[in-house]
Protein backbone atom coordinates (compact mmCIF):
# COMPACT_ATOMS: atom_id res chain seq x y z
CA UNK A 1 0.00 0.00 0.00
CA UNK A 2 1.48 2.72 -1.03
CA UNK A 3 1.17 6.48 1.04
CA UNK A 4 -0.94 8.86 -0.49
CA UNK A 5 0.72 11.94 -2.39
CA UNK A 6 0.70 15.22 -1.97
CA UNK A 7 -2.75 16.56 -2.91
CA UNK A 8 -4.44 13.38 -2.68
CA UNK A 9 -6.91 12.19 -0.72
CA UNK A 10 -6.01 10.43 2.32
CA UNK A 11 -9.37 7.93 3.49
CA UNK A 12 -8.27 6.55 6.45
CA UNK A 13 -10.36 8.41 9.75
CA UNK A 14 -7.59 8.22 11.77
CA UNK A 15 -5.27 9.94 9.17
CA UNK A 16 -7.95 12.88 9.24
CA UNK A 17 -8.07 13.10 13.30
CA UNK A 18 -4.59 13.20 13.10
CA UNK A 19 -4.36 16.38 10.75
CA UNK A 20 -6.41 18.18 12.30
CA UNK A 21 -4.61 17.56 15.65
CA UNK A 22 -2.04 19.29 13.85
CA UNK A 23 -3.77 22.45 13.03
CA UNK A 24 -4.80 22.61 16.66
CA UNK A 25 -1.51 22.54 17.69
CA UNK A 26 0.20 24.91 15.17
CA UNK A 27 -2.51 27.47 16.16
CA UNK A 28 -1.94 27.00 20.02
CA UNK A 29 2.00 26.98 19.25
CA UNK A 30 1.39 30.82 17.73
CA UNK A 31 -0.45 31.60 20.28
CA UNK A 32 1.45 30.29 23.03
CA UNK A 33 4.00 32.42 21.71
CA UNK A 34 2.59 35.43 22.58
CA UNK A 35 1.86 35.02 26.33
CA UNK A 36 4.46 37.11 28.09
CA UNK A 37 7.34 34.55 30.37
CA UNK A 38 7.35 34.95 33.94
CA UNK A 39 9.45 32.82 34.92
CA UNK A 40 10.47 29.34 34.36
CA UNK A 41 7.46 27.51 36.39
CA UNK A 42 5.29 29.36 34.82
CA UNK A 43 6.80 28.72 31.52
CA UNK A 44 6.64 25.27 32.27
CA UNK A 45 3.10 24.94 33.55
CA UNK A 46 2.13 27.10 30.07
CA UNK A 47 3.86 24.47 27.99
CA UNK A 48 2.48 21.27 30.38
CA UNK A 49 -0.93 22.22 30.46
CA UNK A 50 -0.76 22.64 26.81
CA UNK A 51 0.61 19.52 25.97
CA UNK A 52 -1.75 17.60 28.36
CA UNK A 53 -4.91 19.57 26.73
CA UNK A 54 -3.81 18.68 23.17
CA UNK A 55 -2.89 14.77 23.96
CA UNK A 56 -6.57 14.64 25.88
CA UNK A 57 -8.44 16.20 23.08
CA UNK A 58 -6.87 14.36 20.19
CA UNK A 59 -7.10 11.51 22.70
CA UNK A 60 -11.06 12.49 22.86
CA UNK A 61 -11.14 13.02 19.40
CA UNK A 62 -10.68 9.91 18.15
CA UNK A 63 -13.67 7.68 17.32
CA UNK A 64 -14.10 4.46 19.78
CA UNK A 65 -13.88 2.48 16.73
CA UNK A 66 -10.49 3.49 15.87
CA UNK A 67 -9.04 3.08 18.94
CA UNK A 68 -7.87 -0.64 18.07
CA UNK A 69 -6.55 0.11 14.67
CA UNK A 70 -2.93 -0.12 14.33
CA UNK A 71 -0.92 1.06 11.43
CA UNK A 72 1.15 -2.54 10.64
CA UNK A 73 1.98 -5.27 12.38
CA UNK A 74 3.90 -5.30 15.50
CA UNK A 75 2.87 -1.35 16.09
CA UNK A 76 0.96 0.09 19.20
CA UNK A 77 -2.64 0.26 18.38
CA UNK A 78 -4.38 3.81 19.33
CA UNK A 79 -5.51 2.88 22.21
CA UNK A 80 -1.95 1.16 23.47
CA UNK A 81 -0.30 4.57 22.27
CA UNK A 82 -2.87 6.84 25.33
CA UNK A 83 -2.42 3.98 27.38
CA UNK A 84 1.73 3.97 26.89
CA UNK A 85 1.88 7.79 27.52
CA UNK A 86 -0.41 6.94 30.73
CA UNK A 87 2.11 4.80 32.25
CA UNK A 88 4.60 7.17 31.21
CA UNK A 89 3.16 9.54 33.50
CA UNK A 90 2.89 7.08 35.87
CA UNK A 91 6.39 6.19 35.49
CA UNK A 92 8.04 9.92 35.92
CA UNK A 93 5.72 10.66 39.01
CA UNK A 94 6.99 7.39 40.87
CA UNK A 95 10.66 8.39 39.66
CA UNK A 96 9.44 11.81 41.49
CA UNK A 97 8.37 10.22 44.80
CA UNK A 98 4.97 9.53 44.50
CA UNK A 99 3.79 5.83 43.86
CA UNK A 100 1.65 4.58 41.22
CA UNK A 101 -1.40 3.47 42.50
CA UNK A 102 -2.32 0.25 43.35
CA UNK A 103 -6.02 -0.59 42.00
CA UNK A 104 -3.84 -0.02 37.89
CA UNK A 105 -3.65 -3.04 36.13
CA UNK A 106 0.45 -3.98 35.70
CA UNK A 107 0.21 -3.93 32.19
CA UNK A 108 -1.88 0.02 30.94
CA UNK A 109 -1.40 -1.39 27.46
CA UNK A 110 -4.27 -3.88 27.97
CA UNK A 111 -7.33 -1.24 28.29
CA UNK A 112 -8.51 -0.95 25.24
CA UNK A 113 -12.51 0.76 26.08
CA UNK A 114 -12.17 4.12 25.28
CA UNK A 115 -13.89 5.57 27.97
CA UNK A 116 -11.82 3.63 30.42
CA UNK A 117 -7.95 5.09 28.20
CA UNK A 118 -9.47 8.39 28.90
CA UNK A 119 -10.29 8.18 32.52
CA UNK A 120 -6.83 6.49 32.88
CA UNK A 121 -4.64 9.11 30.97
CA UNK A 122 -6.72 11.89 32.79
CA UNK A 123 -5.98 10.32 36.30
CA UNK A 124 -2.28 9.51 35.12
CA UNK A 125 -1.89 13.62 34.61
CA UNK A 126 -3.24 14.28 37.62
CA UNK A 127 -1.13 11.97 39.62
CA UNK A 128 1.78 13.41 37.47
CA UNK A 129 0.73 16.87 38.61
CA UNK A 130 0.57 15.80 42.10
CA UNK A 131 4.35 14.27 42.00
CA UNK A 132 5.12 17.97 40.51
CA UNK A 133 4.40 20.40 43.21
CA UNK A 134 6.93 18.96 46.32
CA UNK A 135 9.53 18.37 43.48
CA UNK A 136 8.75 22.55 42.61
CA UNK A 137 9.01 23.34 46.38
CA UNK A 138 12.58 21.17 47.07
CA UNK A 139 13.71 22.44 44.00
CA UNK A 140 13.04 26.13 44.59
CA UNK A 141 13.82 25.66 48.36
CA UNK A 142 17.39 24.75 47.71
CA UNK A 143 18.31 27.75 46.01
CA UNK A 144 16.08 30.17 48.21
CA UNK A 145 15.85 28.91 51.57
CA UNK A 146 14.62 31.93 52.60
CA UNK A 147 10.68 32.48 50.73
CA UNK A 148 10.42 36.08 51.96
CA UNK A 149 13.77 37.33 49.63
CA UNK A 150 13.57 37.83 46.05
CA UNK A 151 16.20 35.02 44.53
CA UNK A 152 17.26 34.70 41.22
CA UNK A 153 17.06 31.63 38.91
CA UNK A 154 16.98 28.09 41.06
CA UNK A 155 19.26 27.21 37.51
CA UNK A 156 22.62 29.17 39.09
CA UNK A 157 24.62 27.56 36.71
CA UNK A 158 22.58 29.50 33.21
CA UNK A 159 23.39 33.02 35.16
CA UNK A 160 26.12 35.02 32.96
CA UNK A 161 29.44 35.18 35.32
CA UNK A 162 30.62 39.03 36.01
Amino acid sequence: MSSPSVGQTHNNPLGRWLGAATLVVATSLSAAGQEANTGFRASFEREWDMAVWRFETIAAAIPEETYGWRPGEGVRSVSEAVMHVAHGNFLFADWLGLPRPEELPEDLETITDKGRVLLVLRQSVEHIEAAMEPAFAAIWMSHCPTPQISCRSPAPHLATSS
